[in-house]
């Protein structure tokens, strides 16, 4: 099931960016889908296909999502979109295995409410099931928490 080898697990998929996103829900197989999660707001701009390779993250303890995205820039990297994280967990079932995986680099701003709050879209995983849930930015990082990744230039 695993491209590469040691501890670095690298994850390959390819995400058409044509597709909708309730057809990467669907190969998921979630328990649970969030209401919110919508295909206007986390869809992904161009079109075609695009094979890309990501890691999984682990960044401890952090006060915010906030100070996640910067851990991840600062370590050289571009978090995944929702659409990648779809595609990577809808390739790899059994990922994540406990606990949250967030897709950093798709935030949706919900301002139907004051103050305005930032969200990602998280695969949620406990009880040997998994999630689709959306994670406040605001909201402390703690240490299951871990982010998808690729490459700064990818």
């Amino acid at each position: 099931m695993w491209e590469g080898d040691g501890e670095d697990q690298v994850f390959v998929a390819s995400v058409d960016r044509a597709m909708p996103l309730w057809h990467l829900i669907e190969a998921g197989r979630y328990r649970v889908v969030d209401a919110d999660i919508k295909d206007e707001r986390f869809r992904l701009p161009g079109e075609g296909v695009r094979t890309l390779f990501f890691e999984i993250m682990s960044l401890g303890a952090l006060p915010d999502g906030e100070a996640a995205l910067g851990a991840v820039a600062a370590a050289g990297f571009r978090p995944a979109t929702f659409a990648e994280t779809l595609a990577v967990a809808a390739r790899y079932p059994l990922e994540p295995s406990e606990g949250i995986l967030a897709a950093l680099g798709s935030v949706w701003t919900h301002d139907r409410i004051a103050p305005p709050r930032r969200y990602v879209g998280v695969v949620h995983a406990f009880g040997g099931k998994r999630h689709l849930d959306l994670h406040p930015l605001c909201f402390p990082w703690k240490e299951g928490h871990k982010a998808l990744v690729t490459k700064a230039d990818a």
